[in-house]
């Protein structure tokens, strides 16, 4: 079986990332153990409980968005991101449809779903604007470890010229979401540069926007079991499991499955980790 590969971008910058819950001693992962969640500040992690403290009845509890389904060439690996924002090197991730479309079944309705050329940055900055329980964009993601700011989600081209289809960090800041939940479903979605202020990625942007809690990524993710642990995850969710205890969860059924860290470690929960929906 072919596996596609949500691919990572190349930088002379990249480091070599080890989450803590791929740490190991002689018996186990951390993982196997502990739960594990990050949060950017201690302050971040006052107004987050403040601002869970606040929530209202939301009008739409789910969006999911995945703009590259079409069918792939199954003899290439496949990967969720790009080298650099250029349309030429996005390919076809087809498990991604599949993927927000499970996940729909296990939350509560009404949802929306964008799929291929309807998953513009257009629409879903429209829809951003409603209080929501849960984003998940399953894209293409480009991190700039030189200007992070640039770092972007990949939609699908606007053929109307709204939008150039790259949400960038800069953009995310402003979007004034109310959200429980953001899943990026990208590659390298948590790194950026450390600063001062900390990591200036697209997490810490999905936050300052109003987001409780991100998911994100800390290097290229495999197509195939990627749409797994989503499932996974999201069937979690639906059981009123904690955040962080939910991909805990999906995180461990792949370890006992004999996957390797390669394919689980890499999600990271950054934000409060104690909320359910």
């Amino acid at each position: 079986m072919s596996q596609r590969f949500r691919r990572s971008p190349s930088s002379n910058k990249s480091k070599t990332r080890v989450p803590f819950a791929a740490l190991a001693d002689s018996t186990s992962y951390v993982l196997k153990t502990h739960t594990v969640d990050v949060v950017p500040s201690s302050t971040v992690f006052a107004l987050l409980r403040k601002r869970t403290e606040k929530e209202q009845v939301v009008a739409m509890p789910y969006i999911g968005v995945a703009a590259w389904t079409q069918p792939a060439d199954t003899r290439n690996p496949i990967l969720r991101a790009i080298s650099g924002p250029q349309r030429s090197q996005l390919v076809p991730l087809p498990d991604s449809e599949k993927e927000v479309e499970t996940i729909a079944t296990d939350l509560p309705h009404p949802s929306t779903i964008l799929l291929g050329a309807d998953a513009t940055e257009t629409r879903f900055k429209h829809l951003a604007l409603d209080s929501t329980e849960v984003v998940h964009l399953a894209l293409h993601g480009y991190a700039d470890l030189d200007y992070p700011d640039r770092s972007a989600l990949v939609f699908a081209p606007d053929v109307s010229g709204g939008d150039d289809g790259l949400l960038q960090v800069r953009e995310i800041r402003g979007l004034h979401l109310k959200a429980k939940l953001v899943t990026l479903s990208a590659c390298n979605t948590g790194v950026g540069p450390v600063g001062e202020a900390g990591v200036a990625n697209l997490v810490n942007a999905f936050i300052e926007a109003g987001a409780n809690t991100v998911v994100s990524t800390l290097w290229e993710l495999e197509d195939h079991s990627t749409q797994h642990l989503m499932a996974n995850f999201y069937a979690h969710l639906a059981s009123h499991e904690r955040k962080v205890d939910a991909l805990r969860s999906a995180q461990l059924e792949l370890l006992d499955q004999g996957l390797a860290p390669y394919f689980w470690a890499s999600f990271q929960l950054v934000g409060d980790p104690n909320d359910t929906l």
